[in-house]
């Protein structure tokens, strides 16, 4: 998933209720919301380590409850590790003193939800937002805002899961219950607005995600400001579909300024920084300005091992994105490396079901297709091809990707009926989803007419050239 995720975690924006502690204690705990609502998680995550040992003097009760919102802040400031320490304590504590069914254990369940999704441990996720909802649902109702909330969160790791279908259904029943009994201007109705634009942008449907990311950028610009991490979520997000759209101009402004807030905010180490500059260095690939996206590309690629790790989905993003960059430039042996070890890692933390897993596949095709390896990327193109069919369906850019990558396989290869009929079906995708003025479809265009061509038909490949 690209940089939605920390968005996912709503709940611990607006669901921080005061545990009845005392008057010295809540007040900390008041000023720790008020600064983490805000978007300063390193003010709070400041504020709340001055005042650890006083906590840690008071009961088990306030000091649970410290350590729960010290482990959100902590989520938020990408300090996983202290973050799951602080969760774990808080869950031992809790377990001592109140009982599993009540609302600050789907606070904390929704926490570690948020730690192991961004950790891409989303089996785990999945458990204790599932934990969380059962929790909402039985103290407070399925038409409660907490409720609803948790129920995006799980959506997100569906989306994460390649699972589009499954997350589009949990988005939508969430927006639902926030359009009953919050107003559509609220923050946390933003979200859902958010998170139905990602999926959808998964899905290839890159009109209606627009428009989904311009009501939340709209709506947090208007209520958090525009230094808040969630409205800047909204310019890299759109920025995001831009690039897909091939309007580079209008990306490279939005992800720019995301870019400027995000080091301003969260600092140069931060997954979202991350996010940000790996997005720019995808406009600066399709542009064709190689050097500024290699940059970008290793500065993203190394924040994102120091943080995470080389086992998670993030970084295999970064590997993918190098492997096209040292493509497209006719490194194909550096290109190879790191497709080779993106797959690897995808099917290790995936399987071989995942979209992800088959984009891999499509990209080692990719590769081999351009240095003539004609019999590798078939068996490449032919692995990947079900694997899209099925999880992203039969109109999706990228599945239309992998058909222009067949039918100019079988046009080199002289099967010249089968490269018609892909690429055919590639054109139509393209003209339908994305018009006729992309890149893409010129493209695959392109491709039709030279098979014309190498087939004789003239006529054909004449037709299908534009007037000058």
């Amino acid at each position: 998933m690209k940089n939605n995720k920390t968005l996912l975690f709503l709940v611990a924006l607006l669901l921080t209720i005061p545990y009845g502690c005392g008057y010295k204690h809540e007040k900390y705990l008041n000023n720790a919301h008020q600064l983490f609502n805000e978007g300063k998680y390193a003010d709070a995550a400041v504020f709340l380590e001055s005042k650890e040992n006083d906590f840690a003097k008071a009961n088990l009760s306030k000091y649970g409850d410290f350590l729960l919102l010290l482990g959100k802040t902590y989520n938020q400031l990408a300090r996983f590790s202290d973050a799951e320490k602080a969760l774990l304590e808080a869950k031992s504590i809790l377990d001592k003193v109140l009982s599993r069914e009540h609302q600050d254990f789907a606070q904390l369940s929704n926490s570690l939800g948020y730690l192991y999704s961004e950790l891409g441990d989303y089996a785990k996720s999945e458990i204790f937002y599932i934990e969380a909802l059962t929790i909402w649902e039985k103290t407070l109702g399925r038409e409660h805002p907490h409720y609803a909330t948790t129920l995006s969160n799980l959506g997100g790791v569906y989306d994460d899961m390649g699972n589009y279908t499954k997350a589009e259904t949990l988005y939508l029943e969430a927006k639902s219950i926030h359009e009953k009994v919050l107003d559509k201007e609220h923050p946390k109705y933003a979200l859902l607005l958010n998170n139905l634009g990602n999926v959808y942008e998964n899905m290839g449907d890159y009109i209606k995600a627009e428009v989904f990311y311009l009501e939340a950028k709209i709506i947090w610009e208007q209520t958090l400001g525009q230094e808040h991490p969630f409205y800047v979520t909204a310019l890299s997000n759109l920025g995001s579909i831009y690039n897909e759209m091939g309007y580079y101009t209008k990306s490279e402004k939005y992800l720019l300024e995301a870019k400027t807030i995000r080091e301003k905010v969260l600092g140069k180490e931060h997954p979202d920084y991350a996010n940000s500059i790996n997005h720019l260095g995808n406009v600066y690939c399709n542009i064709g300005d190689y050097a500024k996206a290699e940059t970008f590309y290793l500065e993203a690629k190394a924040i994102r091992e120091k943080v995470f790790g080389k086992e998670h989905p993030d970084y295999t993003v970064s590997l993918n994105c190098l492997g096209a960059l040292y493509k497209d430039m006719g490194e194909y042996a550096k290109a190879e490396t790191m497709y080779l070890e993106s797959k690897t890692l995808r099917e290790k933390i995936f399987g071989k079901e995942h979209p992800s897993y088959a984009n891999s596949l499509n990209n080692l095709g990719s590769l081999y297709n351009a240095f003539g390896d004609f019999t590798k990327a078939k068996a490449y193109f032919l692995e990947a091809q079900p694997i899209w069919k099925e999880s992203l369906g039969q109109e999706h850019p990228k599945y239309a990707a992998l058909l222009n990558n067949l039918g100019y396989l079988y046009g080199e290869i002289g099967d010249y009926v089968q490269a018609e009929t892909f690429l055919l079906e590639a054109i139509a995708i393209w003209e339908k989803v994305l018009g006729k003025e992309h890149n893409e479809y010129a493209n695959s265009l392109n491709n039709l007419i030279h098979v014309y061509e190498k087939m004789g038909n003239y006529t054909e490949a004449r037709k299908l050239k534009p007037t000058k």
